[in-house]
């Protein structure tokens, strides 16, 4: 509970400049209420601000390495080779809170990031599939990663409301793609498209700045990978594909199921 706890008051460290302007007009309206009246109106606010509740928009930054493992069934080595990938990740998430603590959510994202290359010899990147090519000639390899990377996943989480923070666990899946690319004496001489939907697991947290703006961060990791074989000139060319994902977000709340008040007498009423 120790790491839950530092981990909301990151957030709220970082944003705290927010917090005490916020403070400072809801005590400036609040001149000449009764103090008990004060301190639930307070109360109130504070759990309406820190409730994940409705429909948010999610906007950010992805970063993380995406990493390619080259093989032939039966064959004697995996090679594996690791390309950063740096991009945007745009969604949209349906959260609902329930028992005043936790809550679970249903988020979908796409992580757009430009495609990157990595090349070198067949041997760097597949030894196995090289030490079977018997065509003789320079050797020149590519893998590429993929544009677009979707994904669909569930949150379930603890919702610390004086805190206004979110702890949370996400299980889902996400469509990874990427490419191999064999070129001999400068000719391409095959191609092996690599595509994964597999199962994932991140974890993370969420600060709500007020009703409508959130903040957060999340790391995942791949729960399985998925074989994708091709036969190239007899022999069966094998690939896996797999990436770690940190995300850095925004979110901006579109239509709140738990609405909170305007003004302090909105309060009262």
């Amino acid at each position: 509970m120790k790491k839950i706890a530092s981990f909301c008051l990151f957030f709220s460290g970082a944003l705290f400049f927010m917090q005490a302007t916020a403070a400072n007009d809801n005590n400036a309206g609040a001149n000449g209420m009764d103090p008990e009246i004060i301190a639930q109106i307070s109360q109130t606010a504070v759990d309406k601000a820190a409730s994940p509740d409705g429909i948010k928009g999610i906007l950010g930054i992805l970063i993380g390495p995406q990493k390619f493992e080259g093989s032939i069934t039966n064959g004697q080595k995996t090679t594996s080779q690791k390309i950063g990938v740096f991009g945007l990740t745009a969604g949209l998430e349906y959260a609902k809170s329930f028992k005043n603590k936790l809550f679970l959510a249903v988020q979908i994202l796409a992580d757009i990031a430009p495609k990157k290359k990595k090349e070198d010899s067949w041997k760097a990147l597949n030894e196995d599939f090289d030490s079977r090519i018997s065509d003789a000639g320079e050797r020149k390899a590519k893998l590429q990663t993929d544009m677009i990377t979707p994904s669909l996943g569930l949150k379930a989480g603890y919702l610390f409301r004086k805190q206004r923070c979110v702890v949370y666990l996400k299980l889902g899946i996400s469509r990874i793609s990427g490419k191999y690319t064999y070129d001999l004496n400068g000719k391409n001489f095959a191609t092996a498209s690599v595509n994964a939907i597999a199962p994932n697991i991140a974890i993370g947290g969420e600060y709500r700045i007020n009703k409508k703006i959130g903040a957060s961060m999340e790391i995942g990791f791949p729960v399985k990978k998925r074989i994708h074989k091709k036969t190239i000139n007899g022999i069966e060319h094998k690939s896996k594909i797999s990436r770690v994902e940190v995300r850095i977000l925004g979110t901006y709340t579109i239509s709140k199921t738990d609405s909170m008040p305007n003004s302090l007498s909105d309060l009262t009423k």
